[in-house]
């Protein structure tokens, strides 16, 4: 088990896990309120990884989630989202502006993946666009009024093109065909 770092050990700055994604290089990406860790299951050590001059080396991680077999987006607070090469753990690119939002920051929440589409989540928005060798190409701004005074707190892919939203009030379904959203009642769940 990984543990705390004691005085010039490598470690974790502390044990305070909020998020955690195993790529299939066999590392571990640990990510927390104030840290982004990279640990390598193979050799059982940490790795070295980039991260942008102008971000804090503490940093509130919000997600880690794959976007395709060689990348991987990590979100992090008032920042954007990051999308690291899994075999050099280098950054081939990042979303650092949204449209509408302030440019220099911006929290995205969430992100899904649903066939060759990113979606992703800042406030009471959703954006989608799509990962083209190795770069984010922004696709649309998604509204949807009967939510728009709630937080989308996260995302999952559900079938035939679904967006599940969990917001601060709820959970609601996105058709994002038809672009219709449907909020998910408390009876719902109990004849499931």
């Amino acid at each position: 088990l990984l543990s705390q770092k004691e005085e010039n050990e490598e470690g974790l700055p502390n044990l305070w896990i909020t998020n955690v994604f195993s790529d299939t290089k066999n590392n571990l990406w640990i990510g927390a309120q104030d840290f982004l860790k990279i640990y390598s299951l193979k050799e059982q050590k940490f790795r070295d990884f980039q991260l942008p001059a102008n971000l804090k080396i503490d940093i509130n991680v919000l997600f880690i989630r794959p976007v395709n077999e060689n990348l991987i987006a990590v979100g992090i607070a008032n920042y954007g989202v990051l999308f690291y090469d899994i075999n050099s753990l280098k950054i081939e690119d990042s979303i650092t502006t949204l449209e509408g939002l302030k440019t220099d920051n911006i929290t995205v929440n969430d992100l899904a993946v649903i066939n060759d589409s990113c979606y992703i989540s800042s406030g009471s928005n959703i954006f989608s666009g799509a990962i083209n060798n190795h770069r984010w190409v922004m696709g649309r701004k998604i509204t949807i009024p009967a939510i728009s005074n709630n937080v989308i707190n996260c995302l999952a892919a559900g079938k035939n093109n679904e967006l599940w939203l969990g917001t601060n009030s709820g959970i609601g379904k996105l058709e994002l065909i038809r672009s219709q959203f449907s909020p998910i009642v408390n009876n719902e769940f109990l004849n499931a």
